[in-house]
């Protein structure tokens, strides 16, 4: 039996859990080395990934919360730290980084500093963000500068939206060939030819006064359009952006521009003075928000644009007054009525008319609003324009007897002796 009997046993097939004893302790092949380093690197990149997420996010939230301390050294006294600050403002809105317009509005002011180099950074911080926009055709870049002014512009003060105009003017008075496109842009947004928000025809009619300055017929030769559009019916529905139209129209008075000469005015029964009458007047009667700084503007626009603008402001206070006390009939008819029904007994003579206290300091705001800007009409507008016409007077005067008079002279002298006039 020998080497005959254990033969057998040698090759005869081992158990399920010797294979896998086996398979355990033989050598990784290439392949399987070569897959576990690939998924120990894919996963090492995946840690760094994260890492640099998070190390992303770290960053991110720690410019966020600098953004308020720097926008705070915008106004310190030292003039480098300043213009380290406007550079930071513009780098975090080029970035988009939340909460960067904050700073980028803070620093609107600063164009009137006394410093030379702040006001210089603050310009060519805006130029640089805003009125060199990037676009494959004109059109495109016109209206990639519209949307980044409208949106700086939206819910802004106007003392913000005042000093954006010191910016704004220089580029409608550069000549940049981008003007006429971006000026047409602008008439398509106000009257809705392209679909835009209540706050963008806001936005869009403030720049069309700014462009006004620099240019007045933008806005003189569309006063219609104006009108129709936000002074029309519709005007009672939205008094801010009537309010931001009467600003515009005010860009093309004498008062704004500084201009010399006959003051340019208009007649009183142009169609914008009976849109603003009629507008304000209606207004007395209503209870809005924003009425009364519409108001303001539209008396203001009446002293500085119409022709005898004292006669058309008492023609609108006499009409808001009418609509007042019609107001209060119409409330005392009421209250009759329903005081006959409570009790058929009581007196109609106990019955007394009630006004509303709202509406009646609305007449009284418009009063005193009035009275302000004729007192400056006065002394500001009647008494340069007395002084001009008394200047154009003497000067065609001495004009007309210079000349004359000279001769005068010359010919009375040419009849005395010599000796005579040097004894003189």
């Amino acid at each position: 039996m020998g080497a005959k009997g254990h033969l057998p046993l040698v090759f005869a097939p081992g158990s399920d859990k010797d294979a896998a004893d086996v398979s355990q302790n033989l050598p990784p092949t290439p392949q399987e080395e070569g897959a576990k380093e690939g998924e120990e690197g894919e996963l090492k990149k995946q840690e760094m990934l994260v890492q640099y997420l998070r190390d992303t996010e770290t960053f991110s939230l720690q410019v966020e919360r600098a953004i308020s301390v720097i926008n705070n050294m915008l106004y310190w006294k030292t003039t480098s730290v300043v213009q380290e600050a406007v550079q930071f403002c513009v780098t975090v809105h080029e970035f988009s980084v939340a909460n960067s317009v904050i700073g980028v509005r803070k620093m609107l002011p600063l164009v009137w500093s006394t410093d030379a180099a702040i006001k210089d950074a603050v310009v060519q911080a805006y130029r640089r963000l805003y009125l060199n926009p990037q676009g494959d055709t004109t059109r495109m870049k016109a209206q990639t500068l519209i949307d980044s002014l409208s949106e700086l512009m939206v819910d802004a003060s106007l003392g913000t939206i005042q000093c954006l105009e010191e910016i704004v003017q220089e580029f409608f008075g550069s000549g940049s060939s981008l003007q006429s496109t971006v000026i047409q842009v602008l008439w398509e947004r106000f009257t809705g030819k392209r679909e835009s928000s209540v706050q963008h025809k806001r936005a869009a009619v403030l720049l069309l006064g700014m462009a006004a300055r620099a240019e007045r017929e933008v806005v003189l030769s569309n006063l219609d359009t104006l009108c129709s559009v936000a002074l029309g019916e519709k005007v009672t529905e939205d008094f801010l952006l009537a309010r931001d139209t009467v600003i515009t129209i005010c860009n093309i008075t004498d008062h704004v521009r500084q201009s010399k000469g006959a003051p340019f005015r208009l007649p009183q029964d142009h169609q914008l003075f009976t849109c603003l009458t009629q507008a304000v007047a209606e207004g007395v009667v209503m209870e809005d928000l924003y009425w009364q700084s519409f108001m303001e503007q539209a008396v203001r626009l009446i002293y500085f644009l119409a022709e005898s603008p004292d006669q058309l402001c008492s023609r609108l206070l006499q009409r808001s007054a009418r609509l007042l006390l019609d107001q209060v009939a119409e409330g005392g008819e009421v209250n009759k009525d329903v005081g006959q029904i409570q009790n058929e007994s009581q007196d109609s003579s106990d019955q007394e008319e009630q006004v509303n206290c709202v509406c009646l300091a609305q007449l009284l705001a418009l009063c005193g609003c009035v009275a302000f800007w004729q007192v400056s009409h006065l002394e500001r507008s009647v008494s340069a324009e007395l002084r001009r016409r008394r200047g154009e007077t003497e000067e065609r005067e001495e004009k007309e007897k210079g000349p004359g008079s000279k001769a005068k002279v010359m010919s009375c002298c040419a009849g005395v002796p010599h000796q005579t006039i040097q004894r003189s």
